[in-house]
């Protein structure tokens, strides 16, 4: 029996998926079995190179097997640290009444299985550390994938490198054949 469906999560946010998404198909199948097994892994590359991108794909292709419990944070617009936490508490609707929100989400998310997605962590790695460690540390259904341009350096974090995609040359007459 599901923990809780769709309709018990009404902060599922996942934005939608883009329809022509080149060349990271294998990236997507990786990086779900990379979450399922680990629970916490940084999709780390260059700017531009596609990590929400795929991160969004990741959770478009996980989202049953967490019965649509997948939360996306755009960390993006954030500049002050300290705005971390409550952010994700936000959106996940709890009212932050403490200058930490920290232990109040940490006791929200403590028994729930949810994919949280942290995305552009890496103009807030100070702060995004840390909660990432509490999380994964008291919440163990908990799975958070992360996109940032500097791994957050946490215990228990995997990093999935993201290259740019490979151009095949454009000379004529190459074949497949070897």
């Amino acid at each position: 029996e599901a923990p809780f469906v769709a309709a018990g999560f009404p902060h599922a946010n996942l934005p939608n998926r883009l329809s022509r998404m080149v060349g990271r198909d294998e990236d997507v199948l990786k990086l779900s079995a990379q979450l399922n097994a680990s629970r916490f892994v940084t999709i780390v590359g260059a700017g531009g190179v596609g990590k929400t991108t795929v991160a969004i794909a990741v959770g478009h292709h996980l989202i049953d097997a967490f019965y649509g419990a997948v939360l996306f944070v755009d960390l993006g617009m954030i500049g002050d640290p300290g705005l971390v936490t409550t952010a994700v508490a936000s959106m996940l609707g709890l009212s932050v009444q403490t200058e930490d929100a920290t232990p109040n989400l940490i006791a929200y998310l403590r028994n729930k299985r949810i994919l949280l997605i942290l995305d552009t962590c890496e103009h807030l790695l100070d702060a995004v550390a840390p909660l990432a460690a509490s999380i994964v540390d008291a919440a163990s259904q908990v799975h958070i994938l992360a996109t940032s341009r500097e791994v957050l350096r946490v215990e228990g974090e995997h990093i999935y490198r993201l290259d740019a995609l490979a151009y095949p040359p454009d000379e004529p007459g190459l074949t497949a054949a070897i």
